[in-house]
């Protein structure tokens, strides 16, 4: 492409200087009258070599103003190029972007159209990247809340199957124990193991519901989100609940960790305790957060769970209290409850903001 372009450049002149030169040769001949057309072998001979040397040096002027004429047009074709090959490839901050020249091929107009180009580009790419994440966040949202009705929808369907069955054999097997003067004492053992299975049972399925269908803090404080956890489950559960907690003002992030921590720990009482009554504080003391958990249920031994880390459950509650910067003290005897002390120190609580 270049070599055509420079050869086309070239003939133009050449035949130019040559043409030019043939008109003058003529206009000078006719003025002063000597202007006769003659042929012969000895006069073109006698003519041959000047027009050798006339079209040579023609062609030495055409090639020099060729390529003058070539470089100034030319000499920043690549700089354009490269603009818009990065323009092509969206680098919309190559430096390369910002050089600046003053040949025919970047001219104002050029320059202006180029950076019109970029900013056009930038914008795009800026509404793209802005788009992607908003489908990114749509997207996490929908399989989030996807998520969350799948867990209510089993959570409904096992209240309303597996929970009633439970249920009525309660009614059934108590029915039973109040009848049971003419039963033989090996199969009232066996009755009251099967009340005390089921028992369990629905202990378990209780707190499986309670991790299914979590209470949200939407629009609610800790104390809020808490006193509410605490009525519905009195509604559900033949326990005595009993929560004691202040209106703290804490982050969201803070407060739905606290949040799913007592519901963990709702959890473990509800499944392995048996308790009679759980008790709930919350409370600001020097700078720092206190959430008191204890229940008087069947308790256990700190030195056989001190090996497995207390448990799956004490697990996490220990991974969302270091989350916080606190610190987690569990207290436990067996046949005597459990307490569990959580401290989260306000300046940490600030930190996370």
């Amino acid at each position: 492409m270049k070599g055509r372009r420079f050869l086309g450049i070239f003939l133009t002149i050449w035949l130019s200087l040559l043409l030019a030169s043939l008109i003058a040769y003529l206009v000078v001949n006719i003025a002063t009258g000597s202007f006769i057309i003659r042929w012969n072998a000895q006069l073109f001979l006698q003519m041959l070599m000047p027009l050798i040397s006339v079209l040579f040096i023609f062609i030495v002027i055409a090639f020099i103003a060729t390529l003058i004429l070539y470089l100034y047009l030319f000499k920043d074709e690549g700089l354009i190029l490269a603009k818009l090959r990065a323009l092509q490839q969206r680098k919309y901050d190559d430096p390369v972007l910002d050089q600046t020249s003053d040949s025919v091929y970047l001219s104002d107009d050029v320059e202006i159209t180029l950076a019109k180009i970029r900013e056009s580009g930038q914008n795009m790419e800026m509404a793209l990247q802005a788009k992607t994440v908003a489908d990114e966040t749509n997207s996490q949202l929908n399989r989030n809340e996807l998520v969350k009705q799948e867990r209510q929808r089993i959570a409904r369907e096992l209240h309303d199957s597996v929970s009633q069955q439970l249920f009525a054999m309660t009614m059934l097997l108590s029915a039973i124990q109040e009848q049971s003067d003419g039963i033989d004492p090996v199969n009232q053992q066996l009755i009251a193991k099967v009340a005390d299975m089921v028992d369990q049972a629905q202990a378990e399925m209780r707190a499986l519901l309670l991790h299914l269908r979590p209470i949200s803090l939407t629009n609610q404080s800790l104390a809020m989100g808490i006193e509410q956890l605490f009525r519905e489950l009195e509604t559900k559960v033949k326990i005595n609940f009993e929560a004691s907690v202040n209106d703290v003002q804490l982050l969201p992030e803070v407060e739905n960790h606290l949040f799913r921590i007592v519901q963990e720990l709702l959890s473990n009482s509800l499944r392995h305790a048996n308790p009679n009554i759980i008790e709930c504080q919350l409370y600001e003391k020097d700078r720092n957060i206190y959430l008191r958990f204890s229940d008087d249920g069947v308790g256990f031994d700190m030195e056989k769970e001190s090996g497995n880390n207390g448990g799956y459950g004490l697990k996490n509650i220990r991974e969302r209290v270091t989350q916080l910067g606190g610190t987690v003290n569990v207290i436990s005897f067996i046949n005597q409850g459990t307490l569990v002390q959580i401290v989260v120190p306000r300046q940490m609580e600030e930190s996370n903001d």
